[in-house]
């Protein structure tokens, strides 16, 4: 037994006889032959079309679309079969498939065979059914749902597309890897419409990192600075026509260490197909000094995951915080889908050691005696800012410190950017000062007498007479006085006298 049954196939563009053949043991198979291609829709059959005139039907102003691979889905079986409009701007479709009464069926063309730049249409306008697109998205593909019964498949069934939205892309790059403190660096931003359609009310800006001065753009931008400090700049670019592209570029000045990051952004009035690629971010490093006993604590967000750090390329660490204390390239690697760090891919934090100068004291006396002054000088600190402990910022400090070990230190800051503070302290000894004694003496004269000085350990005399007891002995004819010198162990000394009387001698007499 022969039946013919009448099918309008999977896309409303193409109109089908089906010769099904029922033979005593096999299934039922179904032949689906397209009808002649003609220009323009044909009512019965089934097609991919681009809406130019954006009426949401295909009508004569309108085109096939060629090459797009459609496929055929039996629920819950999954994929029948698939197949490929045809070329010469007829965009017809068609298959020869086995149908089953009563069972759905479904159309789809998937997100990477649909038409490039272009979006689906809404579904069902014009109240005009037989040339209306009929397909909705189900998540990224576009579907049309198609019931297979007695006398086939009902219906026309069509995919219309229209000029996709705008999609901006924007780029940027540095010319510089690494940027010394004070040293300049480029930065080209790339603006691109890759989309369908014109974007319209485009702006370009651009967000400088903290530690970044602007020195030049090209073009022109318009400048702000920002609540945060930070100097923005804009672009007006207008509408941008699909396809069409521009650069633009600014020269920026490294003013503080560490990684500076160029933020930009692109923002239209119109629909964006894609607006996660209309940010875009480039930087350079500026090595970072560090001094003896700092550290740098580097962290990263709670959304990187993951996070292993590496120093001079050996991992060094895991977890979003790490405390640098020596110098070496450093820098992280995180698994989390967002992160910009993905290995290899982010610029490493440089540390260098900072260089510090070899400072000293010079005392004009390491140690003195009680009451007395000394001189220190501070030495080697060439370029930069003095302080001593003492409160002054002269090279040189005179001092007259109480007895004991008194410590004098002073802190030299470097003017260059690249050196590290540093400090140096020197003692000063104040020994007690010497209480010296020396006693006085009356004779007669042709008689001797005995000095007896104290309070050191040495003594010298003012006749010459050098001794460690103290002990004088003179026989003076006349009153005289005597000096000493006396000295302590510590170098300490201090002067006194005595005074030798003396008296006539007794002439005696007796007769």
């Amino acid at each position: 037994m022969t039946t013919f049954i009448q099918l309008r196939s999977l896309s409303r563009l193409c109109s089908v006889s089906l010769i099904v053949a029922l033979l005593w043991g096999l299934c039922p198979r179904v032949f689906a032959a397209p009808r002649p291609l003609r220009p323009g829709p044909v009512n019965g059959q089934n097609y991919v079309f681009r809406d130019n005139n954006l009426n949401g039907i295909y009508d004569a102003g309108d085109t096939g679309i060629g090459g797009v691979k459609v496929y055929l889905y039996r629920e819950p079986d999954g994929l029948l079969l698939e197949t490929a409009t045809t070329a010469s701007g007829t965009g017809l479709f068609s298959f020869t498939t086995v149908g089953q009464t009563g069972v759905a069926y479904s159309f789809r063309i998937k997100a990477a065979d649909a038409p490039a730049n272009l979006k689906l249409i809404a579904a069902n306008q014009a109240g005009d059914d037989v040339n209306d697109s009929d397909a909705a998205l189900r998540g990224s593909t576009a579907v049309i749902d198609a019931q297979y019964t007695a006398s086939g498949f009902s219906g026309n069934y069509s995919f219309g597309y229209s000029d996709g939205d705008s999609d901006m892309v924007l780029t940027a790059l540095s010319d510089s890897y690494s940027v010394v403190r004070g040293g300049q660096a480029t930065f080209t931003l790339s603006v691109s419409n890759v989309g369908g359609s014109t974007a319209t009310g485009v702006v370009v800006r651009d967000t400088l990192a903290l530690g970044m001065s602007l020195v030049s753009a090209s073009p022109t931008a318009t400048t702000a600075t920002l609540a945060s400090g930070q100097v923005q700049l804009t672009w007006n670019l207008g509408n941008v026509t699909a396809g069409a592209s521009s650069t633009y570029t600014m020269r920026v000045q490294a003013d503080a260490d560490g990684v500076l990051t160029n933020v930009a952004g692109v923002s239209t009035s119109s629909s964006d197909a894609t607006p996660r690629n209309n940010l875009a971010r480039a930087s350079f490093t500026v090595p970072m000094k560090i001094c003896p006993g700092e550290s740098y604590v580097a962290n990263l967000t709670p959304d990187e995951t993951n996070v292993a750090w590496f120093r001079n390329g050996v991992q060094v660490a895991t977890g979003n915080s790490y405390t640098i204390t020596s110098s070496g390239s450093y820098n992280y690697t995180a698994t989390s889908a967002n992160t910009d760090c993905q290995p290899g891919g982010c610029l490493p934090l440089i540390m260098y050691d900072g260089g510090v100068p070899n400072l000293s004291i010079t005392p004009a006396a390491t140690s003195i005696c009680a009451g007395t002054s000394t001189v220190l000088t501070a030495d080697n600190c060439t370029d930069g800012s003095i302080l001593w402990n003492t409160g002054s910022s002269a090279s040189s400090i005179t001092i007259a410190p109480p007895v004991g070990n008194n410590v004098y230190s002073f802190t030299c800051t470097p003017n260059s950017a690249s050196a590290c503070p540093a400090s140096t302290s020197a003692t000063v000894t104040v020994n007690p000062s010497v209480t010296a004694t020396m006693t006085s003496a009356t004779i007669c004269d042709g008689t001797s007498a005995t000095l007896i000085a104290s309070g050191g350990a040495s003594y010298l005399f003012s006749n010459g007479t050098s001794n460690t007891t103290g002990i004088l002995a003179v026989s003076p004819r006349a009153t005289t006085i005597y000096s000493v010198t006396v000295t302590s162990g510590d170098g300490c000394s201090a002067i006194t006298s005595g005074t030798v009387t003396v008296n006539p001698a007794v002439t005696a007499t007796m007769t």
